[in-house]
């Protein structure tokens, strides 16, 4: 569709991972982003998921077992969970990114009827309320209660 509205999205896909597993002995109360590892770690009932990691360059939408250990690895550092896991599920997705991590967000310029959303890369679930937010103010004629000049396609 960019293409036929000729525009220039700098977007590619990056690879993210996730692993599922049974609740452990000890659950965390909520959600953590363990920074240092770059893992989010978000309770629901009576499972555990850890996900991270952004590979740039790799299309493929299978996981490679490595990097689910390191996840799990990581996740071992910060908490006490399980000896031996039940892993319901490990999945590997592609996101969208741009080349400086930060997602477009505004009107494009060709296009005075037409608000970009996009590139949110590990992070759209987490700024997708956000971005929500500021489309809507957009699409309604109303001035964004920010800056959004940092996250225009013309940055590119």
């Amino acid at each position: 569709m960019a293409r036929d509205l000729k525009l220039n999205i700098p977007i590619q896909p990056a690879r993210g991972y996730s692993l599922t597993m049974s609740a452990t002995k000890q659950m965390p109360r909520h959600a953590l982003i363990l920074g240092e590892r770059r893992v989010a770690v978000s309770p629901m009932d009576d499972l555990l998921r850890f996900t991270g990691r952004l590979e740039v360059g790799n299309g493929s939408m299978t996981p490679d077992p490595r990097w689910i250990q390191r996840i799990e690895n990581s996740a071992r550092e910060y908490l006490r969970i399980d000896e031996k896991l039940d892993i319901k599920e490990t999945w590997a997705g592609l996101r969208p990114t741009t080349p400086d991590g930060v997602p477009i967000i505004g009107r494009s310029p060709n296009h005075s009827n037409l608000v970009l959303a996009t590139g949110h890369a590990m992070l759209g679930l987490s700024l997708g309320p956000g971005t929500g937010q500021v489309v809507a103010e957009l699409i309604n004629g109303k001035k964004a209660e920010f800056d959004l000049s940092p996250l225009r396609l013309e940055r590119f």
